[in-house]
């Protein structure tokens, strides 16, 4: 049922005005904000654990959807700016207030991170798993003052208009944007939308202009099927005619490119890798009924379900 109803949709995003449909539907918000506070507390605290020993002050977030959470919990964790790059214009102001106030409460309480999930970042958590080695009592204090609460919560509603302490820019489509200057981000990152991004190359090239020096990005990248199959890695078994139909002309779509691809891509670039975490399964297609497409994909490459990968800009290769 789930190759149909994929199927189904690429055929109608072919049909005229079915992707300002898709759009509307792409954008009814029910995640919770304790969602988004795990996101961040995971790359934040996987990224200091690895040497980045700092709250970052300005941070980019690749493909934020319809809500800024994630950016909204770095903000309150002490970044000064925020910056959501999408290609298409997803963000509802009520959403990210409805979300923000949330979102205040659970700094507030120094709510332990929420269920676990991968990858696991227990061990590096205070015994309440909040990581209070970083987001201190004196660093919370600053970070979640009133005056300061009601600047982010009016840059929220202000839609970008911001105050000179805190900044949210939402740039939409980012891609041919100049608006981020070369060298004035600390802090990239991205949740489970790199596999979406078709030229990776370009995308690398643009994170390391932005990152200043000793910089980071920081992404999860989901290698699964993304509920176009039953099966994990069923996306590994469509030929290319099956997979154009599925894709239809949609504006993004799942790119395939298996783990090897952004590790590789990363390498060619002046980054250093600092975290590289791979999620494997064996549990889904076997290679004797993946396509031929994929007939010299490693082992690892078939069996990796996930990557977490960070690295740290480098500016004398």
């Amino acid at each position: 049922m789930q190759e149909i109803s994929a199927y189904l949709k690429g055929l109608i995003s072919m049909v005229p005005g079915s992707q300002h449909l898709m759009k509307l539907r792409g954008t009814r918000h029910t995640i919770p904000a304790s969602y988004y506070y795990g996101i961040w507390l995971k790359h934040l605290v996987i990224a200091w654990n690895s040497g980045y020993k700092r709250i970052p002050a300005r941070v980019v977030e690749f493909g934020p959807g319809d809500c800024f959470g994630v950016g909204i919990a770095a903000l309150l964790s002490g970044a000064d700016e925020y910056y959501g790059l999408d290609v298409l214009s997803y963000s509802d102001s009520q959403t990210n207030l409805q979300i923000f106030r949330d979102m205040v409460e659970l700094f507030q309480k120094r709510a332990p991170r929420p269920t676990k999930g991968w990858p696991d970042f227990d061990q590096y958590m205070g015994k309440e798993l909040f990581p209070d080695h970083i987001l201190s009592e004196e660093v919370l204090k600053k970070s979640l003052q009133k005056d300061r609460l009601q600047k982010i919560e009016l840059a929220i509603k202000n839609s970008g208009d911001s105050s000179e302490e805190i900044k949210i820019k939402y740039i939409v489509p980012w891609v041919n944007n100049e608006e981020l200057e070369d060298g004035s981000i600390d802090f990239c990152y991205s949740h489970s939308v790199l596999e979406y991004v078709p030229n990776l190359e370009f995308l690398f090239d643009k994170i390391h202009r932005f990152l200043v020096p000793n910089g980071v990005m920081s992404h999860q990248i989901d290698l699964s099927a993304h509920n176009l199959s039953h099966v994990w890695n069923g996306h590994r078994g469509f030929s290319n005619f099956s997979w154009n139909i599925l894709k239809g002309k949609r504006p993004y779509f799942l790119t395939r490119n298996p783990y090897s691809v952004y590790k590789k891509g990363i390498e060619k670039m002046p980054f250093e890798i600092i975290t590289d975490l791979r999620q494997e399964k064996t549990d889904g297609l076997t290679r004797d009924r993946i396509s031929s497409l994929w007939k010299d994909l490693s082992d690892e490459d078939l069996n990796t379900a996930g990557a977490f990968i960070q690295a740290r800009k480098v500016t004398n290769p």
